[in-house]
């Protein structure tokens, strides 16, 4: 279900034409997780970072703090749309940081929408992910009563994936299929930070994922897809993502 993806810039631009060859065949270690902190000044008071989408007036301001930065850069680390599913959307308005610029996407024509941030072997964090005590952080913007469904992947061996987290966000419910096309399960969104989802705004989500250990035997010789989105098959539906990074508190 994933060859023949495309790679987008983080302002969304079509820039490239590659093949992905990850796979997202997953077991879940971790569906509940849990709003904590204090928004967005508290988010950057970490320790540690390692940012998937973060804006680069953001990134200056914790630039000592970043352990492993995998924000896409089209050698090592992409962001790759799954056989043309989504289609960039303008990113307009301000992103969570009050800056400009984060992931906007809608959902194209093919019936099923898929994305993931995919990285190389030679951009292998694995060594700076030592350890555990991470929390994942993200902001999502979108409309009412739809639901977005991501998988933040802890570690690939053997051509198994092991999920750190499967995350629901906004509102209803989202009916997770496998790459066979078979039913797993339908999941409920998580709460945001502030504790009710607010529609056409950014609400911000945190996940504790303090028990898990990143890549133990690090990223395997094909890289692989280290988080992963999908926002169903109904044309037009959008996707708003930023400040996604794992941080240590």
């Amino acid at each position: 279900m994933i060859l023949g993806a495309v790679a987008l810039t983080m302002s969304l631009t079509l820039v490239s034409c590659k093949k992905d060859n990850g796979e997202q065949n997953g077991t879940i270690i971790d569906d509940n997780g849990g709003g904590n902190g204090g928004g967005a000044e508290a988010s950057l008071k970490g320790s540690s970072y390692v940012p998937f989408i973060l804006d680069e007036e953001t990134a200056k301001s914790i630039s000592g703090k970043i352990a492993a930065d995998l924000r896409p850069d089209d050698v090592n680390k992409f962001l790759y749309v799954w056989d043309n599913t989504y289609e960039g959307s303008p990113a307009s308005g301000l992103n969570f940081y009050g800056e400009a610029g984060y992931t906007s996407m809608a959902v194209a024509s093919a019936g099923w929408s898929g994305a993931g941030f995919f990285a190389k072997k030679e951009a292998d964090p694995s060594k700076k992910l030592s350890g555990k005590g991470w929390t994942f952080h993200i902001a999502y913007k979108g409309p009412a009563n739809i639901a977005q469904f991501l998988t933040v992947i802890s570690n690939n061996e053997g051509g198994v994936e092991t999920v750190a987290a499967k995350i629901c966000l906004g509102q209803g419910s989202y009916d997770e299929f496998n790459s066979n096309g078979q039913f797993v399960k339908t999941h409920t969104p998580l709460a945001p930070v502030g504790g009710s989802f607010i529609a056409d705004e950014w609400n911000e989500y945190e996940v504790d994922l303090t028990g898990v250990e990143f890549f133990p035997a690090g990223l395997p010789e094909g890289g692989a897809n280290l988080l992963t989105f999908s926002s169903g098959g109904v044309q037009g539906t959008p996707i708003k993502l930023d400040a996604a990074f794992l941080y240590k508190k």
